[in-house]
C-alpha cells in the first residue's frame, strides 16, 4: 500500500510540473533544444552569468524560463527543452510543438561522449523521478560501460536517432542555430558571441570574456564544491565526491580513453553510417 501511495504521489507531482513546463516552453522566446549531457548546464551559465553582468543581477541566479525577464523585460525568456515538442505525454499534459515565432538553438555534442557522460550521470548522480521521466531502466545502474553506451535504448543509438530528426527539423524552422558542444569548447567567447547574436543581443566583448572566465570548467567546479548557485542544478549529489558532480570532465572525445577499443569502434561505425553527416562528427 505505501508502494501504492508513493507511486501515486510522484505521478501526481509529475504531472502538475509538467503541466508548469508545457506553459514556460510556450511562452519562451528562445527554445535551447539538447538531449541530455550535452553541455546544457554549461550553457544556462554562460547566458545567466552574462545578463547578471548587464543587468545587475546576482551571479547566483540560474535563468530558467522567465525568472530573469521577470526582474528585466529586455532579458528573453529562455527555455532548455529536451526536444521541439513538449515529452512525456503519458503524464497527461497537452503536447506542443515549436511555435514559429521562437528562436530554436540547436545545442548538439558527439553522440559517443554523450553517452559515456550519460554513463556516469546514471550511475552517480541521477535520481529515481529522473531515470523514470528520461525512459531508463534502474538495471541500467549496474551496467558495465560498453553495454550502456552500446544499449539500444538509452546508449549512443537512441541519441542519433534525436539528432537525425533535429537535423530534418531544422530546415523546416524559419529560426533555428545549430550549436556545436565541441565549437563551445574550442572558442567558447566566439562561439557565444554568435550565439548571443542570434538571440537578439547587442554584444559587449568585455561582459563576454568575463562571462566565460567566470563560467570555465575549473570556476564550475569550483562553485559547484562550494553550493554557490541558489540552485540544485549544480551541485554534488554527496559531498566531497566528485563523480557525483555535474560538472565532472567535460572532454571532447573522451569516449575513446573510458571505453575498450572494441566498443568505441563500434560508436565509430554507428556515427559514420548512421549519423547525420551535417553534425560534423564523422
Amino acid at each position: 500500500m505505501r508502494a501504492l501511495l508513493r507511486d501515486w504521489w510522484l505521478t501526481f507531482r509529475d504531472r502538475g510540473l509538467t503541466a508548469e513546463r508545457v506553459r514556460s516552453f510556450a511562452a519562451a522566446d528562445v527554445l535551447v533544444v539538447s538531449y541530455t549531457k550535452s553541455g546544457r548546464t554549461w550553457l544556462r551559465v554562460l547566458l545567466s552569468n552574462y545578463y547578471s553582468r548587464r543587468f545587475g543581477f546576482s551571479d547566483k541566479e540560474l535563468i530558467d524560463g522567465d525568472n530573469l525577464h521577470r526582474q528585466q523585460a529586455e532579458i528573453p525568456r529562455i527555455f532548455f527543452a529536451p526536444d521541439t515538442r513538449f515529452p512525456y505525454p503519458e503524464l497527461g499534459a497537452p503536447k506542443v510543438h515549436a511555435a514559429p515565432h521562437q528562436k530554436i538553438v540547436f545545442l548538439v555534442r558527439d553522440p559517443r561522449d554523450v553517452a559515456v557522460s550519460l554513463y556516469f550521470h546514471v550511475r552517480n548522480r541521477a535520481g529515481e523521478r529522473e531515470l523514470r521521466r528520461k525512459k531508463i531502466p534502474q538495471s541500467a545502474r549496474e551496467l558495465d560501460i560498453d553495454s550502456f553506451v552500446l544499449d539500444p535504448s538509452f546508449g549512443a543509438v537512441r541519441m542519433i536517432g534525436y539528432l537525425n530528426r533535429w537535423a530534418e527539423e531544422r530546415h523546416t524552422l524559419r529560426q533555428a542555430r545549430l550549436l556545436r558542444y565541441e565549437d563551445l569548447r574550442a572558442d567558447t567567447e566566439a562561439a557565444f558571441t554568435d550565439l548571443l547574436a542570434f538571440i537578439g543581443e547587442t554584444v559587449d566583448p568585455v561582459q563576454v570574456a568575463e562571462t566565460v572566465r567566470f563560467a570555465s570548467f575549473q570556476s564550475l567546479q569550483q562553485k559547484e564544491r562550494e553550493g554557490y548557485f541558489n540552485s540544485d542544478r549544480l551541485g554534488q549529489r554527496r559531498a566531497g565526491d566528485v563523480e557525483t558532480a555535474k560538472v565532472r570532465k567535460g572532454r571532447v572525445g573522451g569516449y575513446r580513453a573510458a571505453l575498450r577499443p572494441e566498443t568505441a569502434e563500434r560508436l565509430d561505425r554507428l556515427v559514420r553510417e548512421r549519423l547525420d553527416p551535417g553534425f560534423g562528427y564523422h
